[in-house]
């Protein structure tokens, strides 16, 4: 027979250029596209960013001129104030009633004009006919009743807003004069919107300002930083936008404006100077040109300093890709070895990048393998160990029929009543169909110890099974017996084949005195819809509640495996990686189990199967209880639901239990696990108890000196008398094992 050709390896089956040097052509087309992109961005970007810095700036200008507008009003409220105090004003205008510009007045305000700088005054009498103005000492007689700021200090006492007079703005304040409660008239007093004050808030923005008159048909400028000119075309836009009359503008609100201004592009944002319905309006421009200006040269640096790096990276991206590729050569040295099977590998790379972030993704991969591997290894080398097969267990027979005789216990100062094997079981464990039973293995309570400490002892004799109940026979017109798998106290646990689904399922029947206790149904109804709700790989399915023939059945998924208990006893404690592997699937399925608020309360070695490829499943829920229903009366009164070995404090002192009672109980199942020993060991069971209400549990490095610190801190966590120091629920559990790997360079056992 010719011997087949070497596989070719990577190197003999690559073609073209090589990674290196794609990558080094690749990086200079990326910095070549990166600097012509980056051009095109910023030109784009350009007109928007100019755009936001410009409207920042308006928006700084229209708070400029609030905050001066609000400053230069609460200044004229309280020069009017206290003018209108003025005993000389008050008697003037009091004496002068009737009598229209009485010359005493307007000498008085000019007077104050000249001391306080205001740009005019009006004293009216109580009509708001006028007496003296500053402003047109010599016009025709008026009256400015109607006038809103008169109105407002008439109606309210105080009129504050702008005063618009021959096509002029100020702001301005009008206040009664009045003697206690006598009112002698009114009194006006504003500054002027000018010029002066556009070019002072120009110099704290730095945008123009522009104030508005607003008229009838059109606006028209009262103060400004424009020109002559630039306010023409400023008005001219304002047409073109058709924004040219008052009321059209003052509508526009806070939206910015755009408008073409003498062949520029600017950007107003318009203000009414009071609320409706305002006179005038303030309008901050901001030229975009100007603003593009800096982008322009921005964009030149950009190309030049581009090219600069473009040349450097060229320079340098060889040595940088070769340097960047040595971890993941040897990635690809390590995945050829795992292709072929050899799993003892460890990619070592220093840093936190991405290429690191794959090593070690990698790293955990291999060791999921191993353990994997381990696992099947030593099942397989258990199995051809043993003159039979390994043993066939389903949910129900491992608690109904199981290994363990550890019996359920009174508790302290209660009565003593018979204790069931429905709770734990009693039956040895069956043996997979047309092979010899295993045989059964009790665990020595008066060692406390695992496989090496315990001493067989005879199991008690299991019920009679069911009659009738013989392979061929069909249940329900469906269901045909194939074999028994285990019989306990409760019933028999049948291996069956559903016809109407072509499937292979187990059948948990029970026995005729238990069918006819309706509590015992009830519950076991329970039992199945708790159950029903975990759908995990990791967990044992149980499918439905069936009267079949007038019995009352559970179907269950079947499984052909090995318990863990036959698989300790005869080797005493797990190696290390396969030992990891069952308990990060224990923990998966816990967490699964505690997702859905529901707790195991019976976690031990006879209750977890492992299938021939090292699946473990957690089964027998039976007494499985969801956390908010753990309330007195769940349990028959005085015992302790559990096995003794495995059963936390609190529910050795019949306190509620929760989701960490089952953290405890899977500690003690993986000291066991690890170190072939139970954490307590006693001469009794009550001794057993007893200490784990009060003594610390043996370091598990007395039994296995070489165990690694972090897996003893979690065993210790996990077996924490009080509740709230071990993990609080499955997943905290699981993510801690997760973090445990074994390393090739570091095997233990």
């Amino acid at each position: 027979m010719q011997t087949p050709p070497p596989a070719k390896t990577t190197a003999d089956s690559r073609t073209g250029p090589s990674l290196g040097t794609r990558i080094f052509l690749l990086m200079a087309a990326v910095i070549g596209v990166s600097i012509l992109l980056s051009v095109v961005v910023t030109a784009i970007g350009a007109a928007r960013v100019s755009r936001r810095a410009v409207l920042r700036a308006l928006n700084n200008s229209q708070s400029a001129l609030t905050a001066v507008q609000e400053q230069r009003r609460q200044y004229l409220r309280g020069l009017a104030r206290s003018l209108a105090r003025d005993p000389y004003l008050t008697a003037y205008a009091a004496e002068a009633e009737g009598t229209v510009y009485d010359s005493s007045i307007l000498h008085l305000l000019e007077d104050r004009r000249q001391e306080f700088g205001f740009g005019f005054a009006i004293v009216l009498d109580p009509e708001g006919r006028v007496l003296a103005r500053t402003d047109r000492p010599g016009a025709a007689p008026e009256n400015l009743a109607q006038a809103p700021l008169v109105a407002a200090a008439l109606q309210r006492g105080e009129g504050v807003g702008i005063w618009q007079e021959n096509g002029a703005l100020y702001d301005a304040v009008a206040l009664p004069l009045a003697k206690e409660t006598t009112l002698f008239g009114l009194f006006v007093i504003g500054f002027p919107i000018d010029d002066s004050q556009a070019l002072e808030m120009k110099r704290l923005s730095g945008t123009d300002v522009v104030y508005l008159a607003l008229g009838d048909a059109e606006a028209a400028v009262v103060a400004s930083t424009l020109d002559a000119p630039s306010q023409t075309q400023l008005l001219a836009a304002l047409r073109r936008k058709g924004l040219a009359g008052g009321s059209s503008l003052a509508a526009h609100g806070g939206a910015p404006l755009e408008l073409d201004v003498d062949g520029h592009d600017w950007i107003a944002l318009v203000r009414p100077l009071q609320a409706e319905p305002s006179p005038a309006v303030a309008m901050a421009l901001a030229p975009l040109d100007i603003e593009l200006r800096a982008f322009h040269q921005i964009e030149q640096l950009l190309v030049g300093a581009g090219v600069v790096a473009m040349l450097l990276a060229l320079a340098l991206s060889y040595g940088l890709s070769r340097r960047t590729l040595r971890p993941v050569r040897q990635l690809a040295v390590a995945a050829a070895a795992a292709r072929q099977g050899d799993y003892d590998q460890q990619v070592e790379v220093s840093g936190n990048d991405e290429v690191a972030e794959l090593a070690q993704t990698f790293n955990t991969l291999l060791a999921d393998l191993r353990e994997k591997r381990d696992m099947q290894s030593y099942i397989e080398s258990l199995s051809r160990a043993m003159p039979a097969p390994l043993t066939e267990a389903v949910h129900g027979a491992s608690a109904e029929g199981a290994t363990s005789t550890e019996p359920a216990l009174p508790v302290a100062g209660s009565s003593s009543p018979k204790p069931t094997q429905a709770a734990h079981g009693g039956a040895p464990e069956p043996a997979a169909h047309g092979s010899a039973p295993a045989p059964a293995v009790a665990p020595a309570l008066a060692t406390g110890s695992g496989a090496r400490d315990q001493e067989p002892s005879p199991p008690p004799p299991p019920p009679p099974p069911l009659a009738g109940l013989q392979p061929g026979t069909v249940l329900g017109g469906r269901y045909e017996i194939l074999s028994t798998l285990g019989t306990g106290g409760m019933g028999v646990v049948l291996k069956a084949h559903d016809r109407h689904l072509d499937e292979i399922i187990a059948l948990k029947v029970l026995r005729a005195e238990i069918a006819r206790d309706q509590e015992m149904l009830e519950r076991l109804k329970s039992e199945l819809k708790l159950a029903r709700k975990i759908t995990h790989q990791n967990v044992l399915r149980t499918f439905d509640f069936l009267e079949l023939n007038g019995i009352p059945c559970i179907s269950m998924e079947y499984v052909h495996g090995s318990t863990l208990r036959s698989l300790l006893t005869r080797s005493g404690r797990l190696p290390y990686s396969a030992g990891l592997h069952l308990a990060r699937q224990l923990g998966a399925g816990l967490a699964a189990a505690h997702a859905q608020d529901i707790i195991h309360r019976d976690i031990k070695p006879e209750n977890i199967i492992l299938q021939s490829n090292g699946n473990a499943k957690l089964m027998d829920f039976g007494l499985a209880r969801p956390v908010v229903r753990l309330v007195p009366g769940m349990t028959q009164a005085g015992f302790v639901v559990g096995t003794p070995h495995y059963v936390a404090p609190e529910q050795l002192t019949g306190a509620n239990v929760d989701q960490r009672a089952d953290i405890y109980a899977s500690g003690v199942l993986l000291y066991e696990v690890f170190t072939g020993r139970r954490p307590f060991r006693g001469e009794d069971p009550y001794e057993v108890l007893a200490q784990q209400l009060k003594a610390t549990p043996t370091p598990p490095r007395v039994h296995w000196p070489e165990i690694p610190e972090e897996l003893e801190r979690l065993l210790l966590r996990c077996l924490e008398r009080e509740p709230e120091r071990r993990f609080s629920h499955g997943a905290d559990l699981l993510r801690a094992l997760e973090s445990l790997r074994d390393e090739p360079r570091r095997r233990h056992g």
